[in-house]
């Protein structure tokens, strides 16, 4: 296996997209299938699935010698050697053979005042079966700013632990309330949505926890726009598209029983 990211940008991108994981789970598996990247992970209370879908073309180079390569990578220590890259440094993944219990990660730069670096993983057998989650057709879709979202979604944990959608043809509400704290409530106008379909006469009320949703929200400076899905007693799909196709993060998150 070998593998290049170049550009800087995407170098960027590349090192944001491990940056959170941790938060998720301590342990991903990463296939490097023909097609491209893939990562499908679900966190620790088994409240939410984190879905990666990089295609090969993303990459610069992307050379797999004998099929699908799976790599079960500990994500706090794939966060720290990526958090150590210099804004000037490419980076490389590789490996000799299939068999190999180590995943070379090389970062290269010809800047002068800048070395090149390499370091060595020591790779696990992590037992997760991934889940098959079908195409579902949603009540509701909105598209909104991503930074937009994730500063309402910061505010809204000072006064709770449960964001409550309210969601019809007029308008979108977000509340959080506690006894200590209070009620925040902010009603979005249609117009200021970037878009949104519902279904005709649907009146939709959903919980979601504000603590999953701040982890979620922590990717919203990797993409300038956030797809939303929503569905009565189904987990909201929140997708960060990352500018090419087929190419995003997409979250799903079960929603908080009413009591």
């Amino acid at each position: 296996m070998d593998v290049q990211i170049t550009q800087p940008s995407k170098v960027e991108l590349f090192t944001q997209v491990f940056q959170h994981i941790k938060l998720f789970t301590d342990h991903i598996n990463i296939t490097f299938r023909e097609e491209g990247l893939y990562i499908q992970t679900m966190d620790s209370s088994h409240v939410s699935v984190f879905e990666l879908n990089l295609p090969n073309t993303w990459f610069d180079h992307y050379v797999l010698k004998e099929g699908n390569v799976l790599l079960g990578i500990h994500s706090s220590i794939l966060y720290k050697i990526l958090h150590s890259r210099d804004k000037a440094h490419t980076i490389s993944l590789s490996m000799t053979d299939r068999g190999d219990d180590k995943l070379n990660i090389d970062f290269d730069t010809d800047t002068s005042d800048v070395y090149n670096r390499h370091y060595e993983i020591s790779l696990t057998d992590i037992d997760m079966d991934q889940l098959h989650i079908p195409d579902m057709e949603y009540e509701a879709d909105l598209t909104l700013p991503s930074i937009t979202f994730g500063n309402l979604v910061d505010q809204f944990k000072m006064f709770g632990d449960t964001l409550e959608i309210h969601c019809s043809e007029e308008n979108v509400g977000l509340s959080a309330n506690s006894n200590e704290t209070g009620k925040m409530t902010v009603d979005i106008p249609i117009d200021d949505i970037i878009s949104f379909a519902i279904e005709e006469g649907e009146n939709l009320h959903l919980l979601f926890s504000l603590n999953h949703l701040h982890n979620i929200c922590c990717y919203s400076k990797i993409a300038q726009n956030m797809d939303i899905g929503l569905k009565r007693d189904c987990p909201i799909k929140i997708t960060y598209q990352l500018g090419e196709d087929n190419c995003y993060i997409t979250f799903y998150l079960a929603p908080k029983i009413n009591e």
